[in-house]
């Protein structure tokens, strides 16, 4: 297979603006979908093409990159007349960094078959400061041969890439680790009620336990912020749509969260 040279993004958020930032950066012509007028024109400063809609995007790309905010917006974009995957050409690879339910993966992966595209399931976890360092983390469900041949262009942005397993197996790390992260915040934000319950210093015990046994990333986010609510209020839209699939979908395979589910739950998104 072919390396890509031509890449497409749709989904301009925080995630994925820095990512366009650094395939231009490394070179790669870029084109884009963006709905709001004040992305448009300052991805075009930046030198990336409009494509001005899905379709556009699939007609100028090698490899197309979906970084949108859930299952919904995935399918919105993706199928349909104008979406990405029924203007796919042959060959091309689609990589969706969203995270879903499974089976929209592999619903997504049939569709490209039909177009004799290719589709990886590339969940991602970090931030914009890990994309910029070029340091984001995607959890792979696909085919090896197609992530070997997209690594070039997801090298820009993420180290480690990670394979997984089959389509939707990035998902299911994606949502287990997410229940982990949302249970982890809930530990810190109980440690904090206790530790100023007793008295301490918040600042200085959150520190502290950055150095202990009870370390945690979710502690140490917290830490750097001041708190694990400053921490939620940046991030816990995220999490409680994430806390949601993750019940969702466990519910409608049978499969039991436990205690995870539990303390994943009391940052919102289930009840």
């Amino acid at each position: 297979m072919v390396a890509p040279r031509r890449v497409g993004m749709i989904g301009l958020g925080q995630m994925g603006l820095p990512i366009v930032q650094q395939l231009l950066a490394h070179d790669y012509p870029v084109t884009f979908y963006a709905r709001r007028p004040k992305v448009r024109a300052e991805l075009v400063a930046l030198g990336a093409i409009d494509g001005t809609s899905p379709a556009g995007v699939a007609d100028m790309s090698d490899l197309v990159i979906i970084c949108v905010y859930d299952d919904h917006e995935v399918k919105e974009v993706c199928l349909g007349a104008q979406g990405v995957i029924t203007n796919m050409r042959p060959g091309s690879v689609l990589v969706n960094h969203t995270t879903g339910d499974p089976a929209t993966a592999r619903l997504l992966s049939r569709h490209a078959r039909v177009r004799r595209a290719h589709f990886l399931d590339a969940a991602l976890s970090g931030s914009p400061a890990d994309i910029a360092d070029a340091q984001l983390t995607l959890l792979v469900g696909g085919r090896e041969d197609v992530l070997r041949r997209a690594r070039p262009v997801l090298g820009c942005y993420a180290d480690p890439i990670i394979l997984v397993g089959r389509i939707g197996d990035g998902q299911w790390m994606k949502l287990v680790n997410n229940a982990l992260l949302a249970a982890n915040v809930a530990m810190a934000r109980e440690a904090e009620r206790v530790m100023s319950t007793i008295g301490l210093s918040l600042e200085t015990a959150l520190e502290a336990l950055t150095h202990c046994s009870g370390d945690s990333r979710a502690l140490r986010i917290a830490s750097q912020m001041g708190s694990s609510e400053k921490l939620l209020e940046q991030a816990g839209r995220f999490l409680e749509k994430d806390v949601r699939t993750v019940h969702e979908v466990a519910r409608a395979r049978k499969v039991a969260l436990g205690l995870l589910g539990v303390a994943a739950s009391s940052v919102g998104g289930e009840t």
